[in-house]
């Protein structure tokens, strides 16, 4: 039988190739349904790491079937990837456009900074009253890159994802450091999926969105980063020998709580969705620390 390949059909061919990891194994989403894999890998991370593509795991058979609703969805790269940043990647509203004398402004996040995804975010309470989420592209890196050029950038990446790169704006703003503001325990995820790079439709435009208790907030796509994705790639990898498994944020749109003056309160949900992959949401809980920021550096 002869199917004519249409945009339809094609959408759906790509949904079925995102991977998955659960508590119960390695997974290939197939509409409600997770289709476990026979494999000993516990994340994605592990097999880019042996020197395989995601696109070898997703032939792997079928040992089981689980309904995505029941799965116990963990973190798709583990805890050991390193998370690479990027601040201003978008334009804002009423700013110029500007490459910072030549290059962005990376940062990295402790790896502890992840839950998994659909899992609690903590807020670190009094800490930081101005906590923001930050839909985002993530990108993860394929094979082991140094000094990379930017035409050969796409072909290091293994996949994308979404990631909401939750920001303690206050302790930015008091500190000066976004690596501070960015890395308490439990504020940001990634996943819940990771579409292979062979599966996306136009890498050069790739969807980013974020809602707040379901109020389209982000809406943008990569094609109006000011630095690019290979451009992000290639720059970083000049400086950095990024590994297999290790993720690269693009930057966040504009939409975001620092934007409007409305961040992120205790019970909000926060769901994003990147290239049309299954969205991201967490909910929103605070910690009980008392101590402010602004009382923390006036000590010292």
């Amino acid at each position: 039988m002869t199917y004519r390949l249409t945009l339809r059909h094609l959408t759906i061919q790509y949904a079925v190739m995102e991977m998955i990891a659960t508590v119960d194994g390695l997974g290939r989403v197939n509409g409600d349904c997770i289709e476990l894999l026979s494999t000993e890998f516990s994340d994605l991370a592990e097999p880019l790491r042996a020197g395989l593509t995601l696109d070898d795991v997703g032939t792997y058979p079928v040992r089981d079937e689980i309904a995505y609703s029941d799965a116990k969805i963990i973190t798709p790269l583990g805890r050991g990837a390193a998370i690479w940043g990027v601040g201003s990647n978008y334009p804002r509203a009423g700013k110029a456009s500007t490459r910072h004398g030549g290059l962005p402004t990376f940062f990295m996040k402790a790896p502890t900074s992840l839950v998994d995804p659909h899992a609690t975010i903590w807020s670190p309470g009094a800490m930081a009253t101005e906590f923001d989420y930050e839909g985002e592209v993530a990108v993860v890196v394929g094979k082991p890159s140094f000094d990379v050029s930017e035409y050969d950038a796409w072909s290091h990446i293994a996949a994308i994802a979404a990631a909401n790169d939750s920001t303690a704006r206050d302790v930015m703003t008091v500190t000066g450091n976004p690596v501070l503001a960015k890395s308490f325990p439990e504020i940001a995820a990634i996943g819940p999926t990771l579409l292979p790079m062979s599966s996306v439709v136009d890498r050069e435009d790739i969807t980013v969105k974020s809602w707040v208790n379901g109020e389209l907030r982000q809406d943008s796509s990569t094609a109006h980063l000011i630095y690019s994705i290979p451009e992000l790639f290639s720059l970083l990898s000049r400086f950095v020998r990024l590994a297999p498994g290790d993720v690269l944020l693009t930057g966040g749109p504009e939409g975001r709580g620092v934007d409007s003056g409305r961040f992120l309160a205790a019970d909000d949900i926060v769901s994003i969705s990147v290239g049309g992959l299954r969205p991201l949401t967490n909910s929103v809980r605070s910690r009980s620390s008392t101590r402010t920021i602004q009382e923390l550096v006036k000590e010292k």
